[in-house]
């Protein structure tokens, strides 16, 4: 008995085309699967990158809305200290105000590295604190020197550049 006759091997070929057909539509289907699969994983990626981007936009403007307010206070406890004759308590906060204004002047620089007006303006503010800085020395060697509406009116110009720049901090999200 001949097992493989020509009507076995006529039907042996056709089931091995089958199953070769077969073959090809699941793996084009596994492959589409898996392509489908990774440009969802490298959309869930990306959108957590996103998520963690803005997380960490949304930490530094609340920073440095903190460290603006922090300097706000400072500011304005330098000013009564002055304004009391307390002139080494002034000093002593004068040095923690000036490293805050210089953090924000960092930050909103980074932000915005191309605006000139900024620039201007950190410039100026910069002088402010140099001024701060002198007067309050001043009134502690040599009270003759100290001029205090030199003094008060730097703290004023640092003050309103701080008020003037917070909206730069907001929150990205809320900005127009």
């Amino acid at each position: 008995m001949d097992l493989l006759n020509t009507s076995v091997l006529g039907v042996l070929t056709w089931v091995g085309t089958v199953i070769g057909v077969l073959g090809l539509v699941a793996t084009y289907l596994q492959a589409r699967a898996a392509q489908i699969a990774a440009s969802n994983a490298e959309t869930a990626s990306i959108a957590a990158a996103h998520a963690a981007e803005n997380a960490v936009t949304a930490l530094q403007s609340r920073l440095g809305l903190a460290e603006i307010a922090h300097s706000n206070s400072q500011v304005e406890s330098i000013r009564s200290q002055i304004l009391a004759g307390n002139f080494s308590t002034a000093r002593a906060t004068f040095s923690s105000l000036k490293r805050s204004v210089l953090e924000v002047c960092h930050i909103l620089s980074n932000a915005n590295p191309s605006d000139d007006t900024l620039r201007g303006e950190i410039e100026v503010t910069q002088r402010n604190l140099k001024v701060v800085d002198m007067q309050t020395e001043n009134a502690i060697s040599d009270v003759s020197k100290f001029k205090s509406k030199a003094a008060s009116r730097a703290l004023a110009g640092i003050s309103d550049f701080l008020i003037k720049r917070s909206n730069e901090l907001t929150f990205p999200s809320r900005k127009n």
